[in-house]
């Protein structure tokens, strides 16, 4: 920007000089191509999303009204009764505990801040891919990255029909993708073979293990049908690094990959305890009654995915 306003570069060596590049950054970054795109989809995903934001979430499939007091989500889950339909003994996800003990802390309309919890899974997936994306490629590649994921119709598909499950995983998946990239360490995402790329941090196996279980963790408090992709990932970077004819990394990524399972698994001890104590695993799923039939471009493009 000051570029652009007195055709100067910063310049300087005082301590205001390291500021002033900085700024100089920023500005060069908001109005590059990867810029450019975050201001656009922000509008558009900001306007379309309006009435979602300031009137709260319609009643449909979970996006259910919430209660009086946010606190008997935690309470249902802690007694292991909900109140849904006439009562039954099962217990929610974990994530809807957290939620009402967080919106009992929060300000404001619980409904309001609900909605824009559940919109806020857009922007934060797609800044995932952006995060994902910016070891490899410049600005322009991010730029792609992140309108192709914003494209993909799988969380307004989830926002018509009123389900979580989706749209926790199309948030989280990126972020957890790059955490395993970072954690087997393969350059651009390590200094393994090559030299690490922007914005990557290297840290300790036990330090990359406790992240990446912490993500894993957070998706299957939403749902543990989030074990799946995650799960998948894994299996993608370990059958890729060896059709690949190289097994650097491998060993790294076993590792993290084992300690983050530990991880998540001692936060969702209570839960794993259930399921060895006869809790049937399928409780854990709940099955649907899908429609079927056949999908084409055209249900594709007209967010018509569930039929």
């Amino acid at each position: 920007f000051r570029r652009a306003v007195i055709g100067q570069a910063p310049s300087g060596t005082g301590p205001e000089a390291l500021t002033r590049i900085r700024f100089h950054q920023l500005w060069a970054a908001l109005l590059g191509p990867g810029g450019i795109a975050l201001l656009v989809a922000g509008v558009i995903l900001g306007f379309g999303s309006r009435h979602l934001l300031s009137e709260g979430l319609p009643v449909i499939g979970r996006f259910q009204l919430l209660p009086a007091d946010p606190l008997d989500l935690f309470r249902s889950w802690w007694y292991g009764w909900r109140s849904t339909a006439t009562g039954m003994e099962t217990v929610g996800p974990d994530g809807l505990s957290a939620l009402g003990v967080l919106l009992s802390i929060l300000p404001g309309d619980d409904q309001l801040l609900w909605s824009w919890m559940v919109v806020a899974a857009i922007p934060i997936g797609a800044i995932g891919v952006w995060r994902l994306v910016r070891p490899i490629g410049g600005g322009r590649s991010r730029a792609v990255a992140f309108l192709v994921y914003l494209s993909i119709p799988l969380p307004y598909d989830a926002l018509k029909e009123g389900r979580l499950t989706p749209l926790a995983i199309y948030a989280l998946l990126p972020w957890l993708a790059k955490r395993m990239a970072v954690s087997q360490g393969i350059s651009p995402y390590g200094s393994i073979g090559g030299q690490p790329g922007p914005g990557i941090k290297e840290r300790t196996q036990l330090t990359d293990g406790l992240l990446t279980g912490l993500l894993l963790a957070l998706g299957i408090a939403f749902d543990p049908v989030f074990l799946i992709p995650a799960v998948t990932i894994f299996a993608g970077l370990f059958v890729g690094s060896l059709l690949s004819g190289t097994t650097s990394g491998i060993s790294r990524l076993l590792k993290s990959f084992f300690l983050s399972v530990c991880v998540a698994s001692l936060l969702h001890f209570p839960l794993i305890v259930d399921l060895l104590t006869g809790r049937p695993a399928s409780s854990l799923i709940g099955f649907e009654v899908w429609k079927k039939g056949s999908l084409g471009p055209s249900g594709i493009f007209n967010l018509d995915t569930g039929n």
